[in-house]
C-alpha cells in the first residue's frame, strides 16, 4: 500500500546509503581536487606563509621566516612562501577515497628535502581552508542528494 508513496522511496533510499562510498562519489572530482590544490599551495604556502598548522614558515636551515640578504630571486626580508619555480607545486596530488582525503606532494629539491628545511607539516590544510573545502563540499552534497535520494 505505502510502497508507491515518495516518503517510502526516500526511506529506502536513505536506508541504502553507504557513506564512504557517497564521501568518494561526490568528492573525488576535479573541483575539489583543484580547491584542496590551491589552498594548500598558493593561499597557505605563497599567500599566507603558513604550514597547514597556521604555523609561520620557518626554514630550520636559516632559522629564519624570510629570506636573506643575497637571495637570488630578490626577495630579501620577504616572507618564506616556498615558492623558486612553481615545480614543488605541481608534485601536489589529491587521493579521495571513501571517507578520506590524502595530500602527497614531492619535498625533493635536489639533495635537499622541503620537509627537512620547514616541516612535514607542508601538506594539509588549514582550519580556514578546511572551511573553505566544507562549503563547498555541501555544496556538492546537498545537489547529489537533490539528484540521487530524494525521489522524483
Amino acid at each position: 500500500m505505502f510502497k508507491d508513496t515518495r516518503a517510502y522511496k526516500l526511506c529506502k533510499n536513505i536506508t541504502q546509503i553507504n557513506e564512504g562510498m557517497v564521501f568518494k562519489l561526490v568528492l573525488n572530482n576535479k573541483q575539489v581536487k583543484d580547491l584542496i590544490i590551491n589552498q594548500n599551495t598558493n593561499v597557505q604556502l605563497r599567500q599566507k606563509h603558513v604550514d597547514s598548522l597556521g604555523n609561520t614558515l620557518f626554514n630550520q636551515y636559516s632559522n629564519r621566516t624570510f629570506y636573506g640578504k643575497g637571495d637570488e630571486l630578490g626577495r630579501d626580508g620577504k616572507p618564506y612562501e616556498v615558492f623558486n619555480t612553481g615545480d614543488y607545486f605541481d608534485t601536489f596530488k589529491i587521493e579521495v577515497g571513501e571517507g578520506y582525503i590524502i595530500i602527497n606532494s614531492n619535498p625533493k629539491k635536489g639533495e635537499d628535502s622541503l620537509f627537512e628545511m620547514y616541516t612535514e607539516d607542508l601538506e594539509g590544510l588549514t582550519d580556514d581552508s578546511l572551511t573553505r573545502l566544507k562549503e563547498l563540499a555541501k555544496e556538492l552534497y546537498v545537489n547529489w542528494i537533490r539528484k540521487n535520494i530524494i525521489p522524483s
